[in-house]
């Protein structure tokens, strides 16, 4: 729990440190709570979000999942 405060207080600007950048970056689970409390933050100040970078990976894996249903007639 202490990791994400840091990363929300890091993200406000309010700690810094090259300790924390490291871990940051070594870290797959604090990478995506980075990627989610940016949007977050971007939705609730009405600004503009963009789409991950792994848009087209996941939508991929989802079209390729897709049952196609013929029409009948």
């Amino acid at each position: 729990m202490q990791q994400k405060e840091t990363l929300s207080a890091y993200m406000d600007g309010q700690a810094n440190g090259t300790e924390f950048a490291d871990t940051l970056t070594n870290s797959p689970e604090l990478k995506a709570k980075w990627a989610s409390y940016h949007t977050i933050r971007n939705v609730m100040q009405g600004e503009e979000v963009l789409l991950s970078a792994d848009f087209s990976a996941k939508m991929g894996a989802l079209l390729e999942n897709e049952t196609i249903e013929s029409a009948q007639e």
